[in-house]
């Protein structure tokens, strides 16, 4: 009997007027003690880029609270309670994958490492009789293959988005779209302005007596409406320019170091094998060492200017500038089309407007 069964069956004997009460426990569970703990430690969690913390953020997500009877309801308080245990930084921790200042172990010793068929503290694992130094190292060997193998699957991920997104930018898709129709209709718009300038009977009627007259008011509202979207369209390109300068920055840097990131990642698992071997040969706790082979610093690329791939531009005032370049866009067009038939309209009622 495992102890989900033991705890069903303590359950049952103990509390019989609670058997049927299943979704009103588990409902009563997401304002428990150890749900919010839980849920305060998946935040914590899901900052962390390794294979085990997307694990635990992914069976955190999972959790079905729309239980229909007593065995649901035991299995999901396991599941919450073993999160619960799973879920602070030592158990997920990889030394490689972290950033200053972003959790809160001191050392290197208080991560847990898997020795002899559990989790125990590398600074425990130190202090440990009745195990050879070689065990020990072997343990060690074991663990450090676990981060290098998550820091290839990390390099492996970037590189595959990296990849995606630049084959998706080379396909015609609605935003290269609208960007080749943008860039053609401004040539247009342009055009059309100078082509009015060289009508000879129009410019001297504009000039002559500026907005008295309805050539010289539409001739002006259409050099406005213009300025103002070339302006708004300058301002958004410039804007989205400069919100993915890091990502373009490191797909490029990845596409052609992706050696050198490997070679990188092979030679600090090296250094901290060495570093972890080290301390078991001379009995010594491992302290204040948290960041020491951290692989997000001046040497090795951040990788977290990617996210912006994912997550797409996350900028509320690019978002209204766009829209609003988006909106003018499409009334530019009205103008244009307004002033491009008045300008028809004056070649057939007043002649030649070249003369």
């Amino acid at each position: 009997m495992n102890s989900e069964e033991r705890l069903l069956l303590y359950i049952s004997y103990s509390f019989p007027e609670l058997v049927n009460e299943q979704y009103k426990l588990a409902s009563a569970l997401k304002g428990s003690d150890i749900y919010f703990y839980l849920t305060q430690n998946i935040k914590k969690c899901a900052e962390f880029e390794n294979a085990r913390s997307k694990k635990l953020v992914s069976y955190y997500e999972g959790l079905n609270f729309n239980v229909k009877s007593m065995e649901e309801y035991v299995l999901l308080y396991s599941r919450i309670y073993f999160l619960c245990t799973q879920t602070h930084e030592r158990y997920y921790i990889n030394p490689l994958a972290i950033k200053e200042g972003q959790c809160s172990l001191k050392s290197i010793g208080e991560i847990l490492f898997k020795f002899d068929g559990a989790l125990v503290p590398f600074n425990t694992i130190i202090d440990r009789n009745g195990y050879s130094l070689a065990y020990k190292k072997l343990a060690v060997k074991e663990n450090v293959g676990i981060y290098k193998s998550e820091m290839y699957e990390l390099i492996d991920e970037k590189i595959k988005l990296i990849k995606d997104k630049k084959m998706t930018r080379r396909r015609l898709n609605l935003g290269n779209m609208l960007s080749i129709i943008e860039t053609v209709f401004i040539l247009v718009f342009i055009a059309l302005f100078i082509f009015a300038l060289c009508l000879t009977k129009l410019r001297d009627s504009i000039f002559a007596s500026p907005f008295s007259n309805i050539p010289s008011i539409m001739t002006f509202i259409y050099f406005i409406a213009m300025i103002i979207y070339i302006s708004l369209y300058v301002i958004v390109a410039t804007w989205h320019n400069r919100l993915y300068e890091p990502v373009f920055y490191t797909r490029r840097f990845m596409l052609i170091h992706k050696r050198a990131i490997y070679s990188l990642i092979d030679k600090k698992c090296l250094q901290l094998e060495k570093y972890l071997n080290n301390a078991l040969e001379t009995r010594k706790h491992l302290r204040k060492d948290i960041y020491l082979f951290a692989g997000y610093n001046e040497s090795v690329i951040d990788l977290s200017s990617l996210n912006i791939l994912q997550k797409g531009v996350d900028n509320r005032g690019y978002n209204f500038f766009s829209a609003v370049k988006n909106i003018s866009f499409g009334i530019m067009i009205l103008v244009a089309l307004a002033y491009g038939c008045y300008l028809i309209f004056l070649a057939f009622t007043q002649g030649s407007l070249f003369a």
